[in-house]
This record gives structure tokens, C-alpha cells and sequence, in this order.
């Protein structure tokens, strides 16, 4: 009976001694590195896409004038998508004004800025009348696809800033009138010549019908356009 008796006062002993020299297990486990691709969530995409169109040099430029009656800059092609390596894989137009664009002189020797109004879209579709922007046939109206970014930089600023933004997607077809519509671009830009420096307004537009890039334009009007 002594023997037992010794031996479970030897394994408590022993226990004792074991439980006041261990370590939680956390003090001695190594952390844990995850290598891999970073998650990039969506929006993060696009965010990097809308700097990196403010970023780029346009694919053409235009100094609108004292004497104005209208700008077209389109892209002659839907080249401008197939660039995988390209950072803004949009049609990207400047449109500048400086202190005497757009404007006139009273008889009284007053300089009158009148505004110009600015915006993005499609230029010459396949199955569109003329140089349409939209198409005339039902099929191909559900899928059209127009994206739009309107940036501005004023003249004491050296970055562009967005301004406007949206996408217009499948449109929507009027049997009666046998016309296209698109809803979700932005509304039209408008401005008048600055006081003095240079004022800059970007227009970058991506347009896709049937699958495949379409030609895209730049526009500024005097008035509204339809």
C-alpha cells in the first residue's frame, strides 16, 4: 500500500512541475505568412482605371476657338479596346479653352464667354443612319454598350479631376418610333472660357456593339445636341 501510495504522490509531483513550465501555445507557434495574389475587389479596378485615364496622354487634342461652331474627335476605329497593355483601354479626347474660346465682343467692347457643351458617345455605328450614335434595328440596340468618364483640370491645377461618370448598358427599343435609347450616361458638360490660363476637359468613351469595340467620339456643340 506504501509502494502505490509513493507512486501517485511521485505523479503529482511530476505533473506540477510539467504544468508551471509550459508556455501558451501561442508564445511558440510561428506566425503564419500567406503567400499569393492580393484580392483586388472590383471597385478597386476601376477606381485604378479612372486614375490611370486621368493620367495618360489623349489620343488627340483640340484648342477650342474664338470663332466656334462645333468639334468632333472620333476614333476612326474601335482600335483603342484591343490594347491589352494599354492603362486607360479608352477613345481619350482634351478639349481646351483658354481666355477666348467660344467668345465675342459687344458693341460697347464687353467680351461675352458663352458656354460650350461637352460630351461622350458612340460615332458611326454599324446598322445606325449617317454617322449615328445609335442603332436602327432592334438587335442591335440590346447591345450596345457605351462607357463614359468626363474629367476636368482647372487652370492653376496640374491633375484632372473627374467630374462625371457612368455606363450605359443594352438599350431599350421603341416600337412605335423605331428608335434606340440608352439610359446611364452622364448628363452634358458645360463651360465657358476661363479668365485667364488654360482650361482642359477630358472626355474618355468606350463604346461595344456585338461583342466588338466600336468607334467612339469626343463631341463639343454650341447648344445642346439631341
Amino acid at each position: 500500500m506504501k509502494t502505490y501510495t509513493f507512486l501517485w504522490l511521485l505523479l503529482m509531483i511530476m505533473a506540477a512541475a510539467s504544468t508551471s513550465n509550459a508556455q501558451p501555445v501561442s508564445a511558440n507557434r510561428p506566425k503564419l505568412t500567406i503567400n499569393g495574389p492580393k484580392v483586388v475587389a472590383e471597385s478597386d479596378t476601376l477606381t485604378s482605371i479612372f486614375q490611370r485615364c486621368a493620367e495618360v496622354d489623349p489620343d488627340a487634342s483640340y484648342l477650342i476657338p474664338k470663332q466656334f461652331g462645333g468639334r468632333t474627335e472620333a476614333s476612326g476605329s474601335g482600335a483603342y479596346g484591343y490594347q491589352p497593355a494599354a492603362d486607360c483601354p479608352y477613345w481619350v479626347v482634351d478639349f481646351l479653352m483658354n481666355r477666348y474660346s467660344n467668345t465675342w465682343v459687344t458693341e460697347s467692347g464687353m467680351t461675352i464667354r458663352e458656354y460650350v457643351f461637352f460630351k461622350g458617345d458612340a460615332f458611326d455605328l454599324p446598322s445606325s443612319s449617317g454617322v449615328g450614335t445609335r442603332p436602327i434595328v432592334e438587335e442591335d440596340c440590346k447591345r450596345l454598350e457605351v462607357d463614359l468618364l468626363i474629367y476636368r483640370k482647372d487652370p492653376n491645377e496640374n491633375t484632372f479631376k473627374m467630374i462625371k461618370t457612368g455606363a450605359g448598358r443594352f438599350g431599350s427599343w421603341n416600337n412605335t418610333n423605331q428608335t434606340c435609347s440608352l439610359v446611364g450616361l452622364p448628363g452634358l458638360h458645360s463651360e465657358r472660357a476661363p479668365t485667364s490660363n488654360m482650361l482642359k476637359i477630358r472626355i474618355a468613351v468606350r463604346v461595344k456593339l456585338r461583342g466588338s469595340w466600336q468607334q467612339a467620339a469626343a463631341y463639343a456643340t454650341l447648344a445642346p445636341p439631341n
